[in-house]
């Protein structure tokens, strides 16, 4: 998950600490002038590898990535499902379903707990089907990225880094974006906080496409123009 975390390691020290280094010592580049961006769990670490160094990156770009963590209620059923069991109490394991196996990946990123013989995680669903608050609430300061922003920043001071983020209408990351645009729609324009953001949606299903680089990139130029040296 591009994350630092005492049961994986510190994979976003590997971009933000050893990969800027390297690039810095083996190209001409900018200082001021840098993004970071990718594509599915690279748009996820991106976004809040951003966010998490707003210090070393002035923008961040998430295509089809998955930025909402409030929408992870909504797919309890799919979960519960992929179970096969059909009454509770639940036993959650990686090897019965693709979304169970994901919601394992992102427990050894967002709540690691080594002192869990078994998993060295904390699973955030209890054995009834239902989150457990206190583990969710890990996930949501961790990589939730409006959580990301209200915990950093508040309404009277300008959120330094410029998002970008798109989803393509068919995928099934649409809802998540969809929710994402709603929450920092909100933030700017009920709470007043001073967001730089452009949200797209365009055809088609969970592929990285010219037309979504593109317009990325149109973005980011207009962001680079106004970022001084």
């Amino acid at each position: 998950m591009w994350f630092n975390s005492e049961r994986n390691g510190r994979y976003s020290d590997l971009i933000t600490l050893d990969l800027l280094d390297w690039v810095s010592k083996n190209y001409n580049v900018s200082g001021y002038k840098r993004a970071i961006g990718g594509f599915s769990m690279g748009g996820d670490g991106a976004l809040r590898i951003g966010l998490h160094n707003s210090d070393k990156f002035v923008a961040a770009i998430g295509h089809s990535s998955f930025p909402a963590l409030n929408f992870l209620p909504n797919i309890l059923p799919v979960l519960i499902n992929e179970t096969r069991q059909s009454a509770p109490p639940y036993t959650f394991r990686p090897s019965p379903g693709t979304l169970t196996e994901a919601v394992y990946g992102a427990s050894t990123a967002w709540s690691p707990n080594n002192d869990n013989p078994d998993s060295k995680l904390d699973f955030p669903v209890d054995e009834n089907g239902v989150l457990i608050d206190s583990v969710f609430s890990r996930w949501k300061n961790n990589a939730d990225i409006s959580s990301i922003i209200k915990l950093n920043w508040n309404a009277t001071k300008q959120v330094p880094l410029s998002i970008y983020f798109d989803v393509g209408a068919g995928e099934n990351f649409y809802p998540p974006n969809a929710l994402l645009k709603s929450e920092l729609d909100n933030l700017v324009e009920e709470e007043h906080y001073q967001i730089n953001f452009k949200y797209l949606e365009f055809e088609g299903g969970h592929m990285l496409t010219e037309e979504k680089i593109d317009a990325s990139l149109t973005w980011l130029n207009g962001i680079f123009l106004n970022v001084k040296d």
